[in-house]
């Protein structure tokens, strides 16, 4: 490592603690100062693209994360959040791309959530390329509480009931379930025509998220 690169680490370190506390202009002055020591430090032009995002600076954001991930092609971190950003404004298939590229690291631990998050997001526009980042981000990790919410949205959408109940099941037995969840086991269970956990479903949605708009919509279905 440089002195060059050394040095600007230093100050992206300095900027992570500050943005972590919430000292936002702190953290900015030092990026800049880690930028102006090496303008091509990925992980300083990573920290720029998280603040950046902080700020609501959308168009900013975009190009230190690119410039992150071509200062290294490695940085699987960058990669996944890109990603993210990506599929938030909802460029699908564009965010696929570098949800990829970090699963594709093999020093990057947390690859199974890339895999997750690039099933969830192309999910949207082809549930059959959903499904197969789905399953294999679930055979590096079984229990990914998101991967299951998402192939119980899939399996209902293709009228797989019983293939959502179990993905429902699986999601419920690793988390305290989401109104959304709760809402998706109501309408599987109302589809499989047992009304006695459906009710059930319905009492915990209403008790858990009254304020939802899952509860909402619940109070005016039919019973």
């Amino acid at each position: 490592m440089s002195e060059q690169d050394s040095t600007a680490s230093i100050h992206t370190e300095l900027a992570i603690n500050y943005l972590r506390s919430g000292r936002l202009e702190i953290a900015r002055d030092e990026l800049e100062t880690a930028l102006d020591i090496q303008s091509n430090h990925s992980d300083a032009n990573y920290v720029s693209a998280l603040l950046m995002l902080r700020f609501n600076d959308n168009d900013r954001a975009d190009g230190y994360f690119l410039r992150a991930i071509e200062s290294n092609s490695e940085n699987a971190s960058a990669a996944h959040d890109y990603g993210v950003y990506l599929c938030q404004r909802g460029q699908y298939k564009e965010s696929i791309q570098y949800f990829s590229l970090a699963a594709n690291n093999p020093l990057f631990e947390n690859k199974h959530l890339s895999l997750s998050r690039a099933g969830e997001c192309i999910a949207a526009e082809s549930m059959e390329e959903g499904e197969a980042f789905l399953k294999r981000a679930l055979d590096i990790n079984p229990s990914i509480p998101s991967a299951f919410a998402k192939m119980a949205e899939i399996r209902f959408l293709q009228q797989n009931y019983l293939g959502s109940r179990a993905y429902v099941e699986r999601y419920i037995s690793v988390v305290y379930p989401d109104a959304r969840t709760l809402m998706l086991g109501y309408e599987v269970e109302r589809a499989l025509n047992d009304e006695v956990v459906a009710s059930q479903y319905r009492e915990q949605l209403l008790q858990a998220y009254p304020e939802s708009s899952e509860a909402a919509r619940l109070r005016v279905l039919p019973r």
